[in-house]
């Protein structure tokens, strides 16, 4: 399973078993356990293991995520996606079985890929780079987010025993 971050082209890799749901199911958890609270979206091709009822339910019940499609045989849709596919197929190239492939094989690739600069796309910087400085800044507003959303209840809170008092 390949997925990329749209802003800073920042790809990864997960092995799954298989294209049915349950495994999409597992291997998205692994993507989510790592870096699930950076997540708003996920768009995906049409493909039966995205739109599985399973998939959905956990996706935008459990997760909490929206979850958008691309149009049909829209390939441009997904052009980030699409560009980091042809450049896994330099080390996996199609026709290979990936039983072999271990996810320790797939996060080294996906270590070269994000390490390379993006000349147009980047002004020349990698994702890797570009990556971690977007984490960084999202992981700040999170923090500032939850601590006035914590000051808000505690208000409230307040609020409440004081009326109670009355």
């Amino acid at each position: 399973m390949t997925l990329v971050e749209r802003k800073t082209r920042f790809f990864a890799l997960y092995k799954i078993e298989s294209k049915r749901a349950d495994d999409v199911i597992a291997g998205l958890d692994k993507f989510w356990k790592d870096y699930g609270e950076l997540v708003r979206s996920i768009t995906s091709d049409n493909g039966i293991e995205f739109t599985s009822w399973s998939f959905l339910e956990h996706v935008q019940k459990d997760l909490g995520v929206k979850m958008y499609y691309s149009t049909p045989s829209s390939p441009q849709e997904r052009g980030t996606n699409e560009r980091k596919n042809r450049e896994l197929r330099k080390y996996l190239p199609k026709g290979q079985t990936f039983y072999a492939v271990t996810q320790r094989k797939l996060e080294d690739i996906a270590y070269k890929i994000n390490m390379k600069p993006m000349l147009k796309a980047l002004n020349g910087r990698s994702p890797v780079e570009l990556f971690e400085i977007e984490y960084r800044r999202l992981t700040r507003y999170k923090r500032a987010y939850d601590k006035r959303k914590q000051n808000q209840m505690a208000q409230q809170l307040a609020k409440q025993q004081e009326n109670k008092t009355e």
